[in-house]
């Protein structure tokens, strides 16, 4: 056979084969563009070959979850909370539509030889918003004993020193914001999304004042000025000198200038006044009050005249059951204000209600009852007999106001934080009303 013949004869053999593999990356190019490629799986599901639909009813079963990426606190470390998203609505699923379009179809042929597990990042059905609601507001970063505020660098004082408390980003995150992106987030699973994870942990809030910041220089420098300046209350003809460890109790430090507590200064002027008032007179407190009020800010040296008023004042107590809050007032004027815990007659003995008197004062004695023993450092009692029920310290608490009666409440008596009782039992005397209301 001639040579021209034999290579007219491999041109045509080679055309033909290459045709044919035009012809079958075509078909290939046409069918994997409704079906998945071979060797693929959806969650370890095999949809090689499938298409569309019946790619959907064989990952029907799978249930689609989010995680939910938040701060624990300041250790920085992460918690993840994972949402079957069934629990938004029973008819959701993934939806492999998202998958199929992300394949590389131009390639198909190489998938003859490598294996590929799609990630699964869109679902259908249909959410319920009520249950969406529901779940946003049950997020871990929430709920309020995991929340801790962010703390900018600021100055305290511990110990009679001033001390550097530095900065932490704690783990608070507005809750519009986190229920907004929670929202968000559902939206676009059912649009488009990147991934099922939703990660919170950029919409936490951070500290405004690093450690080195340099505003703290000029803090520090005030603080220092506010707490070693000489303040005199002239009193009687005699002047009597606030302590720095007296001018450092008047404030709150917190990461703004030093803030006057108003509450502490009122035990601090009750305090002078079981000191200095006279057998014949007593301490101004409301006007002396106002004069400090108007100093505090400065870091001058003061020198301040306190008056007096003749005779003694009129002593009563207010016990709020509600406000689980115990007001004294002398004159009319709030003198002491003190958090307590009542009685809660669901699950002990009920604080007895209406208008008392002094009956019993006592120091350093003992409560017994059928199963306790307790010693208090103060007692003052209030029913007739001034035994059984009464205002007392409860140094076994650690916290006092708030909702603590309706879970651990007192067995029928007031009980209240050792530094107020203190200061109350000091100015009462016998014979002073205490009312007791809801």
């Amino acid at each position: 056979m001639p040579k021209s013949v034999k290579n007219q004869k491999r041109a045509i053999i080679i055309l033909c084969a290459i045709l044919m593999l035009m012809s079958a990356y075509l078909f290939g190019l046409v069918f994997f563009s409704a079906h998945f490629l071979p060797r693929t799986t959806i969650d370890g599901i095999d949809v090689s070959l499938m298409d569309l639909n019946k790619a959907n009813e064989a990952i029907k079963d799978i249930r689609p979850q989010i995680t939910i990426i938040q701060k624990t606190g300041n250790s920085g470390s992460l918690y993840k909370q994972t949402i079957a998203l069934k629990d938004l609505g029973s008819d959701i699923t993934y939806d492999a539509s998202a998958n199929l379009k992300s394949q590389n179809t131009l390639l198909w042929f190489a998938s003859l030889f490598d294996q590929k597990d799609l990630g699964q990042n869109r679902i259908k059905g249909t959410a319920s918003a009520e249950k969406i609601k529901e779940l946003a507001e049950d997020l871990y970063c929430l709920k309020e004993e995991k929340i801790i505020k962010p703390v900018n660098a600021h100055y305290e004082i511990k110990d009679g020193d001033l001390v550097l408390i530095r900065s932490s980003d704690g783990s608070y995150i507005d809750k519009d914001t986190a229920i907004r992106a929670f929202h968000d987030h559902i939206d676009q699973l059912f649009i488009k999304a990147d991934s099922l994870d939703l990660d919170l942990t950029g919409l936490y809030e951070k500290a405004s004042i690093g450690d080195n910041d340099p505003s703290l220089d000029g803090k520090k420098a005030y603080i220092e000025k506010l707490i070693n300046r000489k303040i005199e209350l002239n009193v009687y003809d005699e002047k009597v000198e606030m302590s720095k460890e007296d001018i450092c109790s008047l404030y709150d430090f917190t990461d703004s200038d030093p803030i006057l507590n108003e509450d502490h200064l009122d035990d601090y002027l009750l305090k002078f006044a079981i000191e200095n008032d006279g057998s014949s007179s007593f301490i101004d407190k409301q006007d002396l009050k106002e004069k400090l009020m108007k100093i505090m800010p400065e870091t001058t040296d003061e020198t301040i005249e306190v008056n007096t008023i003749p005779g003694q004042p009129v002593r009563r107590v207010e016990v709020k059951i509600n406000q689980q809050t115990l007001y004294y007032y002398e004159d009319d004027i709030l003198t002491l204000k003190s958090p307590i815990v009542s009685g809660n007659k669901d699950l002990t003995d009920e604080t007895p209600h209406g208008k008392f008197e002094v009956r019993r004062k006592v120091e350093d004695t003992k409560l017994r009852g059928r199963d306790y023993i307790e010693h208090v450092d103060y007692w003052v009692g209030f029913d007739e007999t001034g035994g059984m029920y009464g205002l007392h310290d409860a140094q076994w608490r650690d916290e006092f106001g708030g909702d603590i009666w309706l879970y651990d409440p007192s067995r029928g008596c007031v009980n209240m934080p050792l530094n107020k009782i203190g200061l109350l039992f000091k100015r009462l005397r016998l014979g002073d009303e205490i009312s007791v209301m809801d």
